[in-house]
């Protein structure tokens, strides 16, 4: 039985990621993060990382429930070459908050509460020359609520950390004072 009318919306929803964010989970209190219905207001000062995968991120939130009730698995899935593999192993089982913007121009927080946790890294070589060669990585998470919408993430406590850094033989980084590159001449 239907109670009231359903019109049908425009058509003029672009699917897809165009950038994400990753930062660390770290627990916040609820006077920490500031929530107005589904969109975060207030947010702890924070530091994210800006990924740039090869293939489509996917971005997956199923709501689920058993006897403890309603809840939503959140996921997502990005993709690297095999030759930026170097400390992806880093990643597994640790706690992240995801930000991304999708194509419409929309900011949305991925564990938010919980986190999400890195549980694997696939690694395929492909068999021609136009498969994936390199590492896909895949985060999980539930959460009580859907993923809540951010307004302006820039000005409301995220900062992106656009360090630069030199990766030596033993893979220890060296960070300049300033954020600048090192330049290396021979000679």
């Amino acid at each position: 039985m239907l109670v009231g009318n359903y019109s049908r919306k425009c058509k003029d929803s672009k699917g897809g990621i165009k950038s994400v964010w990753l930062l660390s989970w770290k627990p916040y209190s609820r006077s920490q993060i500031v929530t107005v219905e589904n969109t975060v207001v207030t947010f702890p000062q924070s530091f994210v990382y800006k990924f740039e995968s090869v293939s489509s991120v996917n971005v997956e939130e199923k709501m689920n429930e058993n006897e403890g009730g309603k809840y939503y698995e959140q996921s997502l899935t990005m993709s690297f070459k095999s030759d930026w593999s170097r400390d992806f192993d880093k990643l597994l089982n640790k706690d992240y908050r995801i930000l991304t913007l999708d194509n419409n121009g929309l900011y949305r927080i991925l564990g938010l509460w919980k986190g999400l946790e890195c549980k694997k890294i696939d690694f395929k070589t492909g068999g021609a020359k136009g498969e994936m060669n390199g590492y896909t990585f895949t985060l999980e998470g539930q959460e009580e609520k859907q993923s809540y919408f951010i307004n302006n993430p820039f000005s409301n406590g995220f900062i992106e950390d656009n360090s630069y850094y030199l990766l030596l033989q033993n893979s220890d980084n060296i960070l300049t004072q300033n954020s600048d590159k090192i330049i290396y001449r021979n000679g």
